[in-house]
């Protein structure tokens, strides 16, 4: 999600921050469940204050990067994760040199979500569909992933969506294989809706990151809380009811990036990490 707390009136979902927490997260395994407690961490006066600026705040802070993705134009690790990755797969991205993705604390900031390739779109039966069709082109051309951010929905090549520090893939596991084709159609339906600037869940005339893919795909089970009167969807609560079993989401891969490289991380070295990210 490009930036909740601008979102929800401090700024729109897309400055260094070192050390990153992967590399704070000590050992892996001894997690207790702190992740996404008191995401709050702003005066609510002031929140409702500046809501009337979201858009406008939203878009400015959405474009300050401070430097690309440590995973940015890495062949390895972008071979790997689009060698894992599948139609409707859930991704979560995390990238700390975007102001955007600092502004609150967490692991992970925004989500998108796998279409797939052309010999992927035409298995499913769908490369025709009158939803498809208009965006033969931008498919062809490597747009196989859909995301909502201060543009709107709109779909990205995995060099766009991979230009971060870590990802995290997850396969929904809820999802019957006769409604595949379905959700698939729908998601493109969805290009061109507004972005939601005030993340709020509830009002799907705009789609913020996570809302779009909740929009579409509700049988994934995004868990949803209330944060400053609004209906959240928080990227690292999403991974932390997916790897807790709250979620009938399965993790595929976690790829964590560095200065120094990047590797693969397992399920106990996620759970360390996003509790690095929300320890106080």
């Amino acid at each position: 999600m490009l930036l909740l707390v601008i979102g929800l009136g401090i700024s729109g979902c897309s400055t260094t921050a070192e050390p990153s927490v992967a590399d704070e997260a000590g050992k892996p395994g001894a997690v207790t469940d702190t992740c996404c407690a008191d995401p709050e961490r702003f005066p609510p006066l002031l929140v409702n204050v500046l809501a009337p600026g979201a858009p406008v705040l939203g878009r400015v802070t959405a474009n300050m990067t401070g430097r690309h993705g440590y995973l940015h134009e890495d062949e390895a690790a972008i071979a790997h994760l689009m060698a894992v990755v599948q139609p409707l797969d859930v991704v979560l991205v995390g990238a700390k040199g975007r102001m955007s993705h600092n502004i609150i604390p967490g692991a992970f900031a925004h989500v998108a979500a796998r279409l797939g390739d052309e010999r992927a779109l035409q298995r499913f039966g769908v490369w025709n569909d009158p939803a498809v069709v208009p965006h033969r082109d931008a498919v062809k051309a490597g747009a196989g992933f859909i995301e909502s951010d201060q543009r709107g929905v709109h779909l990205s090549t995995p060099r766009t969506v991979f230009d971060v520090d870590r990802v995290v893939i997850l396969r929904p596991t809820g999802l019957a294989p006769g409604d595949r084709a379905g959700k698939l159609v729908d998601f493109f339906g969805h290009v061109g809706t507004r972005f939601d600037f005030h993340f709020n869940a509830d009002d799907d005339t705009c789609l913020f990151c996570a809302e779009l893919v909740n929009h579409v795909m509700p049988e994934a089970g995004l868990p949803k809380r209330r944060i400053y009167g609004r209906t959240m969807i928080l990227p690292d609560e999403i991974a932390s009811a997916a790897l807790r079993g709250r979620a009938p989401l399965e993790l595929v891969t976690y790829v964590r990036g560095t200065r120094q490289g990047w590797t693969i991380g397992d399920a106990d070295q996620l759970r360390a990490d996003l509790e690095a990210a929300w320890s106080p």
